[in-house]
């Protein structure tokens, strides 16, 4: 994890903000440079910048550095996830769990089915 301290953008109201722009450098097998995974924090507060101090996504990527298409991705899934329409990451988490949960028990159903036919035939 990479973190660039002393970003700072002045805010429309005069207030200057100051944030850690923390992103995942990793080079793959080629040794070029994989995407970039920044912080949750940091997404937050870049998308605050659209939706609470009325920058356009073009100011607002530029005074952060990043892409205005990835911010506007951003903005629409907080908003997605603030009016309840997507799953948040645990629940997302939690989900995938529970389908894993009843692969397992509907193949245990299966087995106990097929055994049970066995040792019908058996009692016959």
């Amino acid at each position: 994890m990479v973190c660039e301290p002393g970003l700072k953008w002045s805010t429309r109201s005069g207030h200057q903000v100051k944030a850690l722009k923390c992103h995942s450098e990793v080079e793959n097998d080629n040794g070029k440079r994989s995407r970039r995974k920044y912080s949750e924090a940091f997404k937050r507060e870049a998308v605050a910048l659209v939706t609470e101090e009325g920058y356009k996504l073009a100011e607002a990527g530029r005074s952060v550095g990043v892409n205005a298409n990835l911010l506007s991705k951003w903005r629409d899934r907080f908003a997605e996830e603030a009016a309840g329409t997507r799953l948040t990451g645990d629940e997302h988490e939690e989900l995938r769990e529970l389908r894993k949960a009843v692969r397992v028990l509907k193949m245990e159903k299966e087995i106990l089915k097929k055994a049970s036919q066995y040792f019908a035939k058996e009692m016959r």
